[in-house]
């Protein structure tokens, strides 16, 4: 109930209210109007009372008579009555009264001037009394008026007294005819006599008014105001929600039922519109600002897609109430932002949110701080275990809601469902992890180019740093870039940290909610750099992560001596899992065996008694573990469904261009090739070239060589020759083996000096190949037994630690036919050895003899028990001479120098192995003139240049053996010949080499002095000669930043100059 007090607080009657919209100069105003049933005496059309000025903030200049209404001024003055003349009173208007009906009736004029309205919008008429009324001295009356016929229908009627002599008074009024075709108002007689009024007597002018009609259709769609209350709105909302609004698809029929019951019995909590939009009184924000001067920033183009959603938008918010017109000094620019589209819903238009640049006015705002919750706070209470207990809590939400008349949006709302996206995570039964749209952004994260890229990484990174074991530890090389005054080089570690973390998030590490009927774990681990913990769970004697903690040494720290890390590690993770480890029982688990006996350690200094003061509120066990079961181990027992394969890439991926469609289309475009296909459809009659029935391809016979059979390769076209060189280049070998790659199935003219160029030119080669030098060696042919029958081992590493995990590679290699087997390994233990020995064995069968040399892991017990065992000679090579084991060791050179060259970073190392091997084990070797493969099974591998041709067939399985043992003798004859053959052609061994000379100008490249990694370029270049000195010495410079140095003749080689291809 509203009360209307006077300024002597003096409580007046009323009848009935209206909201009415007005407009002061150009200002539009909005305020509830009172229509009261007082006897005073009415001296102006409407009161606008303490109400409109408390609302609007409006100050009373007295002096000026001016009202400042923000940054506005209206005048303003008294007035007098505009329709009293009593009998002693000279009953000519007033001058005042003239201005007000002047600006009255100029007000009318530009009303119906701006609205283009007809002449009969605001054509007065006369109106008369219904009925004869009298009215006593100092009392009013209500009194009906007659509208006159020719007024129309459905229009406001503005009601103007006319001048009497009589005394009473009558108020201007905007009324609603009643269905009698009358309209009420109330007369006053405010003099001692009594007044009568006559039927019929004319006691006014009546208009008709609509503000369709005086405002323009823009100010009509723009200044509406919600004056609904509260149940008002409570109606809308309990109308306008249906059952469909809810996405409870995914429950069944009866949890659906029981779900909608309770959500449409809080219809008070959901809104779907502007107009129900929830709104609070019960916090009023406040703002103080630096200074109070004006800002004003320019606006902001709005896109041409967003235009239309603009003004519908701004419409409706105004129409809503939610915002208004505004006249302030300070202005802001509005952007428009598009908001996320089903994927799936292509033909939906874009939606935009509308967004108010306020970063200026942020920037003159004082700061506040307020207390947020933590997010695994808020992860950890989301969920509910029972759809009763989840009711329960969402009543409790509602009526939170409801007290303070809040809304949510139902098409927002997510319930009951056993996985969502929220905060960057996805929740399910299982536990969270990052959201795949996270793990994306970390993932296609380009390598930092600068400190402020770096930055952001970093700043990306930790959100996540709680699921992410030894964060810490891993980013400390990007950490060290961000330091004040430290030049930006982005170092190998930088790269490894690098990888390493996007290769963890890549995985989607998921931590598992927290449990109350488990035991609880506390394991802790502490380097040089940083020290981590990890909060477990143990069921089914698997432990789970719950939540990881790691942090980076201070200086001082880092000097601490290991003991007192680890002691530090222990109380910093269990000061940081406080909340979920005080009052609990649980298990502290450390690989320091000194630290089982924590209260016997020595209580100095101070800082170790505090630690150990602290740790005495907890009730924990600590038990030992060995170092080698390292806390990563247990983050291989997480449960991670869904979870991406780093190992998924494809490796072995042929090119689409050396497709036989695309050869096909190359060789009719080629000019020379195309004129040796259009001659051969014409004559047939062809030595060398011929068209290959099936696939329409060019082809060309060449004898084999041992000129017993004759071989067709395609030829290929001048456009596809740099495709097919790289192809068979992938694992840059050497220009022998990637000719013979090629020429296996293709075949062009030069074929062997574009392959040379090539392969002399390749950057890749040049920085991890050393130039081949010719030295003495001892070259003794041996007798070999049949594939299989000896093998020789050895390990190559330690190496960086690769994506799997491994550190190792155990190789294998046959002594007859040179087959090579290689395997990653995480250490190289016996046991770890024996394991992958018996996955040989179990692939290619026992062998006689084994060949080591005299490293522990192949001498101990454990391995000499296996051996016997198993009936194998072991033959142990001489110590500190590798090239006992010659055969295995030049092996070895040439995986590190491909795998070198094929990693673009140093952790692909495993998955290029598998690429390595395969085209190792098909390429020709030196010795044999026969691929490994060819002579352990007989045949060669498909490799993928061999892709796109067609498959081979076996039509007769007799005649295919046959030509199987066949082929054998004939490689066994022609293997020895050859093996035999090659020492015979290398048996002058060579004492000296000739020292190169070099001319000005030539291109070199340097030997790299920095001890690289087995996979880091071996040589840096190019470089320039500029001088030559004396006694082999030279000035060179640096192709890539001018830089100059001496170097001596034997540090440097010269890069081979290419040589065009004069017969293509």
């Amino acid at each position: 109930m509203v009360r209307i007090k006077t300024i002597d607080n003096t409580v007046v009657p009323y009848m009935s209210a209206i909201n009415l919209k007005f407009k002061i100069e150009k200002k539009w105003f909005s305020n509830q109007f009172f229509v009261t049933l007082n006897s005073w005496n009415a001296q102006y059309h409407a009161i606008l009372g303490y109400d409109f000025l408390q609302r609007n903030k409006v100050v009373i200049d007295t002096v000026n008579k001016q009202l400042l209404v923000g940054n506005q001024k209206f005048d303003f003055e008294e007035n007098s009555p505009t329709n009293v003349c009593s009998e002693t009173i000279d009953c000519d208007i007033s001058e005042s009264d003239k201005n007000k009906k002047e600006s009255f009736e100029q007000v009318n004029n530009n009303f119906g001037e701006k609205g283009n309205v007809s002449k009969e919008t605001f054509h007065a008429l006369n109106v008369k009394i219904a009925n004869n009324i009298t009215v006593q001295p100092f009392s009013t009356e209500i009194i009906n008026l007659k509208v006159p016929k020719n007024i129309a229908k459905n229009k406001d009627l503005i009601f103007i007294p006319k001048k009497n002599k009589l005394g009473y008074l009558i108020n201007e009024s905007l009324n609603v005819p009643t269905n009698a075709n009358l309209f009420h108002t109330i007369i006053e007689n405010n003099t001692n006599k009594v007044i009568h009024v006559r039927k019929n007597t004319i006691m006014g002018k009546l208009s008709t008014f609509d503000v369709n009609d005086i405002m323009s259709p823009s100010e009509s769609e723009i200044y509406q105001i919600n004056n609904l209350n509260l149940n008002e709105i409570h109606k809308m909302r309990r109308d306008e929600l249906l059952k469909s609004d809810f996405k409870l698809d995914h429950l069944n029929d009866k949890d659906k039922k029981d779900m909608q019951d309770l959500l449409l019995k809080n219809y008070k909590v959901f809104s779907k519109s502007y107009k129900t939009l929830g709104e609070t009184s019960a916090v009023i924000p406040e703002f103080s600002l630096l200074h109070n001067f004006p800002l004003q920033t320019k606006p902001y183009s709005i896109p041409l897609m967003a235009k239309k959603y603009a003004q519908q938008e701004i419409n409706n918010l105004l129409e809503a109430g939610i915002i208004e017109p505004s006249s302030s000094s300070y202005c802001f620019p509005v952007i428009f932002i598009k908001k996320k589209q089903n994927p799936n819903d292509n033909n939906s238009e874009p939606k935009f949110r509308m967004v108010v640049d306020y970063r200026l006015l942020n920037s003159i705002t004082e700061t506040f701080k307020i207390c947020l919750p933590k997010i695994s706070e808020i992860i950890k209470n989301i969920a509910a275990d029972s759809l009763c207990e989840l009711k329960v809590t969402l009543q409790a939400v509602f009526d939170r809601l409801i007290k303070f008349n809040l809304t949510l949006d139902p098409a927002k709302l997510q319930l009951c469902k056993p996985e969502i996206t929220y905060l960057g995570f996805d929740l399910n039964a299982n536990g969270f992890s990052p959201s795949e749209q996270n793990v994306n952004k970390v993932t296609n994260f380009p390598r930092p180019k600068n400190l402020k890229q770096v930055q952001m990484f970093l700043g990306m990174l930790n959100y996540f740093r709680g699921l992410i074991y030894d964060y810490a530890g891993i980013v400390e090389p990007l950490v060290k870039l961000t330091k004040k005054n430290t030049p930006f080089v982005w170092s190998v570690e930088c790269e490894n940290a690098f990888n390493t973390v996007q290769e963890i998030i890549l995985k989607k590490p998921t931590l598992k909610n927290f449990d109350p009927n488990l035991p609880i774990s506390l394991i802790t681990d502490a380097s040089k750099i940083a020290i981590c913990g990890i909060l477990l769970q143990k069921k089914d004697n698997v432990y789970y992560p719950l939540e990881f903690f790691s942090r980076k040494l201070t200086p001082a720290e880092c000097k601490y001596p290991s003991i007192r890390r680890e002691l530090l590690a222990i109380y910093a993770s269990v000061k940081h899992f406080h909340d979920q480890l005080l009052g609990e029982k649980f298990e502290l688990l450390t690989d320091a065996k000194p630290l089982t006996e924590y209260q016997s350690l020595d209580k100095k200094p101070e800082i170790v008694a505090r630690w150990l003061l602290y740790l005495g509120t907890f009730s924990f066990t600590p038990t030992h573990i060995p170092g080698s079961l390292n806390p990563a181990d247990f983050l291989s027992r997480v449960v991670e469904e869904n979870s991406l394969n780093v190992n998924n890439i494809t490796l072995f991926q042929p090119n689409d261009k050396l497709s036989m469609q695309n050869i096909s289309i190359e060789q009719k475009q080629d000019a020379i090739l195309s004129k040796i296909m259009n001659d051969l459809s014409v004559n047939k009659q062809c030595k060398q070239y011929f068209l290959d029935v099936n696939s329409g391809l060019l082809m060309i016979k060449n004898a084999h060589k041992n000129k017993k059979k004759i071989v067709n390769r395609i030829v290929i076209p001048k456009s596809l020759i740099k495709v097919c060189i790289e192809t068979a280049h992938a694992p840059h070998f050497g220009v022998r083996k990637t000719f013979e790659f090629i020429r296996h199935k293709y075949q062009w003219k030069g074929m062997y000096l574009d392959t040379k160029n090539f392969c002399e030119h390749c950057e890749k080669c040049l920085e991890n190949k050393p130039k081949a030098k010719l030295t003495q060696t001892q070259m003794i042919p041996k007798r070999n037994l049949a594939p299989g029958q000896c093998i020789a081992i050895d390990v190559v590493g330690k190496l960086p630690r690769s994506t799997d995990n491994k550190n190792f590679i155990l190789t294998i290699i046959d002594h007859y036919s040179r087959y090579l087997e290689a395997y990653p390994l995480q250490n190289i233990t016996s046991r770890t050895i024996i394991n992958c020995l018996n996955k040989y064995f179990a692939n290619f069968g026992l062998p006689k003899f084994l060949i080591t040399d005299n490293a522990t892991n192949f001498i101990s017990n454990e391995m000499v028990e296996f051996f016997d065992r198993l009936n194998i000679q072991h033959r142990k090579s001489s110590i500190y001479y590798p090239m006992a084991n010659g055969l295995l060791e030049r092996a070895h050179r040439t995986m590190k120098e491909s795998l070198a060259s094929m990693c673009e970073s140093t952790f692909q190392w495993s998955e290029k192995l598998l690429f390595f091997k395969l085209y190792y084990n098909n390429s020709i070797h030196s010795v044999t003139k026969f691929a490994p493969a060819e002579i352990f099974f007989g045949r060669k591998q498909n490799l993928p240049l061999d892709s796109f041709f067609e498959p081979i067939t076996v039509e007769n399985e007799s005649k295919y053996l046959k030509n199987i043992r066949n082929n054998m003798c004939s490689i066994r004859n022609e293997f020895a010949k050859n093996e035999e053959q090659y020492f015979k052609n290398n048996a002058p061994h060579i004492k000296g080499r000739k020292v190169p000379n070099f001319n000005l100008g030539d291109k070199v490249f340097v030997k790299n002095f920095s001890h690289p990694h087995v996979f880091q370029e071996k040589y840096k270049g190019p470089f320039e000669i500029i001088k030559i000195l004396r006694s082999n010495n030279y000035v060179i410079k640096s192709l890539k930043d001018n830089k100059t140095m001496k170097l001596n003749v034997s540090k440097i080689f010269k890069q081979e100059q290419p040589r065009p291809n004069l017969r293509n």
